[in-house]
């Protein structure tokens, strides 16, 4: 969680507000200092704490759920780090001398680190990148666009369990972004946690129904695992609001490779021409339309799909 001091202004008023991480044990919500909330959350009352005690020795700071639980289970009322006694917050102590020029201050060196870290990464210098995406997110840690680049950078570095926090950090601070759902599943997919990753996709969809790519997704993911019928139901709800873009072709023809599995060949025949039909040049497709015309016993048209599949195979 964020360190005690990070500012965050409010656009419409220039109101400065400062954050503070609960050091309550496994707690992972944030303490609002000030007036407002700077963004809508489902479940507010276990993202943000207003109501909270603040240590005076290490600066410490407990949210109201941490402290009934403390109080309830030791009787007393002190800072679980180092013992002190939790005091009463002086709001105006915590806000004085944080104004809307220091709060610009902060604000300017985000942007200069977040600019500079697209700017690397576009370049395809993805360990530099990352350096600046991490000091942006220490300037700033309450914007989840600069956490979702970091995890995004981390998972393609590797460091899959860094990633999964990262993702997780920017979810906690805005769950209707369908593209972190989307990545973080395809994270778990990596991590082998199919059915984490299948539960990631269901959030991608219920964020935005016309995300196509997780239908996809997510059918392949069932079928891989033998879910062919569940695989199924998936692709035909990406049909039902399918508009013909980019990925599209993606979707028929996987829903061909699933009706296939099922042996349900006419169907699969169908979708797969559909398929063909927004990208003639798909190797996967054609060599699928190969096997399914082999099978309905027409060899003479699976010769010559496996002869055009020849030539379109990657070398």
């Amino acid at each position: 969680m964020s360190d005690p001091g990070v500012l965050y202004t409010f656009d419409a008023s220039g109101e400065v507000c400062v954050f503070l991480g609960c050091t309550g044990t496994g707690c992972k919500r944030t303490i609002s200092v000030g007036s407002g909330n700077p963004t809508a959350f489902w479940e507010p009352e276990e993202e943000f704490a207003f109501v909270f005690r603040i240590c005076g020795r290490c600066e410490g700071a407990l949210c109201d759920v941490c402290m009934a639980r403390r109080t309830a289970a030791f009787g007393v009322d002190t800072c679980p780090k180092c013992g002190a006694e939790l005091q009463e917050p002086d709001i105006e102590a915590l806000l004085s001398g944080v104004g809307p020029a220091a709060a610009a201050a902060t604000e300017a060196d985000f942007n200069a680190c977040f600019s500079e870290g697209h700017r690397l990464n576009r370049e395809g210098r993805p360990v530099e990148a990352l350096a600046e995406f991490q000091k942006a997110a220490a300037l700033w840690p309450h914007r989840a666009d600069v956490h979702h680049c970091r995890a995004v950078l981390l998972q393609q570095l590797g460091s899959h369990d860094a990633a999964l926090s990262a993702y997780n950090d920017a979810l906690r601070l805005n769950r209707f972004s369908a593209d972190v759902w989307f990545n973080k599943a395809q994270l778990l997919m990596l991590m082998r946690r199919p059915d984490a990753a299948i539960a990631a996709y269901d959030m991608s969809i219920q964020v935005d129904p016309n995300f196509l790519n997780s239908y996809v997704n997510k059918a392949w993911l069932l079928s891989d695992m033998g879910r062919n019928e569940e695989a199924l139901a998936a692709l035909d709800q990406g049909v039902r609001i399918d508009t013909g873009g980019e990925h599209s072709a993606r979707l028929h023809g996987n829903r061909g490779a699933v009706l296939t599995e099922l042996e349900r060949y006419e169907e699969a025949l169908e979708s797969i021409d559909r398929a063909l039909s927004l990208n003639p040049d798909s190797y996967g497709d054609t060599m699928n339309r190969g096997n399914v015309l082999e099978r309905l016993g027409r060899v003479d048209e699976a010769r010559s799909c496996f002869q055009r599949a020849d030539e379109l195979k990657p070398r």
